[in-house]
């Protein structure tokens, strides 16, 4: 049942990212991705372990390495957003006031289109030379 659940949350996930250009719930999806990939393994090596009972280490290595999978894909996601899209993501002010980064976020785009700058939280009207352009950091 949670392989049905798990896959079709992912395919209609994924499907709405896309359309919506959100990489929050592209991101979502890839849990939901997990989550169908963890039953599948459970599914799977319960049948094996039935019949082979030496092999009971084989869903947690499984699980260990679908855990150290989605580490990854957060360690990635974390490295992208603070040093190549510059957001200084563990500042506690721009969690709290950041307006956030707006539209075209799923090519990494920042504000309006065509207008791939950001202003973090408390600059003033003075400070415009300071934006960082996305082209300067990727």
């Amino acid at each position: 049942m949670s392989i049905f659940i798990f896959g079709s949350l992912a395919f209609v996930k994924f499907g709405y990212a896309s359309k919506l250009g959100s990489t929050s719930l592209r991101k979502d999806g890839l849990c939901s991705l997990i989550g169908t990939v963890l039953a599948l393994g459970l599914f799977g090596t319960t049948f094996l372990v039935e019949k082979v009972p030496s092999i009971w280490w084989l869903d947690p290595v499984f699980a260990t390495l679908c855990g150290a999978a989605a580490l990854v894909l957060g360690l990635h996601a974390i490295y992208v957003t603070r040093f190549a899209q510059g957001l200084p993501i563990f500042s506690i002010s721009w969690w709290v006031v950041s307006p956030g980064v707006g539209k075209n976020e799923m090519d990494g785009g920042f504000g309006e289109e065509g207008n791939n700058t950001i202003e973090m939280p408390g600059s003033t009207e003075g400070e415009h030379e300071e934006k960082t352009k996305l082209s300067e950091v990727v």
